[in-house]
């Protein structure tokens, strides 16, 4: 998209398309998998945020508060998805979606990709056991332990308050429960639509 900055100088600017949905869904899969197929950029919420390096008990008391999303500042992403949609259109992994303030503005279209919570913890345990760079069983049992202690405390009420307030606002809704490759493929045929809306 070219547009006209006021002062003769035409900037060229592509989509951000958002890709959210709880952990274990299969966002990183389809970004993966899209990003090369498609000549995208890859941008990760992850990447940049530093909410889940607080202590448990102070992410417990901000989720008791309703998660008050502007107290979340993820470092350099605004910056980070303002350059890179300057080359070419950007997929974007973020928990969010349009609900977050900092960056909602920057989002062309968002995508929430549905899965029953049980699947999608079953996926994500499944995912980071076999990742295959852990130096020990004893880590690997010692991360297990903590991520299933943390889950009634933190990742459950955050997962409730991520349906509620992130799914609503997505532009489209794709059922994530079956094949990794038809879930990307879904996706892409709606990127594949936004670029071509957002070059005419």
């Amino acid at each position: 998209m070219v547009r006209d900055d006021g002062d003769g100088v035409h900037t060229v600017s592509f989509p951000i398309i958002a890709i959210s949905g709880p952990p274990g869904v299969g966002k990183s899969t389809v970004i993966a998998s899209l990003s090369s197929k498609m000549n995208l950029h890859s941008v990760y919420f992850d990447a940049h945020e530093t909410m889940t390096d607080r202590p448990v008990e102070e992410i417990e008391e901000w989720l008791a508060r309703g998660m008050p999303l502007a107290e979340m500042v993820p470092v350099g992403l605004v910056d980070h998805l303002e350059a890179a949609r300057q080359d070419r259109p950007v997929l974007f992994e973020t928990p969010l979606g349009r609900a977050f303030p900092n960056h909602s503005r920057l989002i062309s279209h968002s995508i929430w990709l549905d899965c029953p919570a049980d699947i999608a913890l079953a996926r994500k345990i499944s995912e980071t056991v076999s990742r295959g760079d852990w130096d020990s069983l004893g880590d690997l049992t010692s991360w297990l332990s903590g991520y299933l202690a943390a889950y009634p405390r933190i990742t459950a009420p955050s997962l409730l308050q991520q349906a509620a307030r992130v799914r609503p606002l997505a532009d489209d809704l794709i059922d994530a429960t079956g094949d990794a490759s038809e879930v990307a493929a879904q996706v892409g045929a709606i990127v594949d639509q936004v670029q071509q809306a957002y070059s005419v």
